[in-house]
């Protein structure tokens, strides 16, 4: 059963998405690659404030039919290492 999520970037710009839920979070990046030719290396994504691992799955994470997870775009030396460490402020989006 496929899902049906979005993207949103930090300028509102919303991509919709359809993947497993075994997907994997890198491809979740690699299909907005596809709609927004921005490298997945560059991108981070976020969901409920948590800065989500390329190598989990979506079902692993909670993202479910409908949810809306974040774009985040910048130098990855700019990004916390793991889950645990505050994203910094000035590069969230809370909504």
């Amino acid at each position: 059963m496929s899902l049906e999520i979005y993207a949103k970037n930090a300028a509102g710009k919303r991509y919709l998405l359809n993947l497993e839920p075994s997907s994997k979070v890198y491809d979740a990046k690699l299909a907005i690659q596809t709609q927004s030719k921005i490298s997945p290396d560059a991108i981070k994504l976020t969901f409920r404030g948590d800065v989500l691992d390329d190598g989990n799955s979506l079902e692993d994470v909670g993202i479910m039919q409908g949810n809306t997870i974040h774009v985040l775009v910048g130098a990855e030396q700019d990004w916390p290492e793991t889950q645990d460490q505050e994203v910094p402020a000035c590069k969230c989006v809370i909504m």
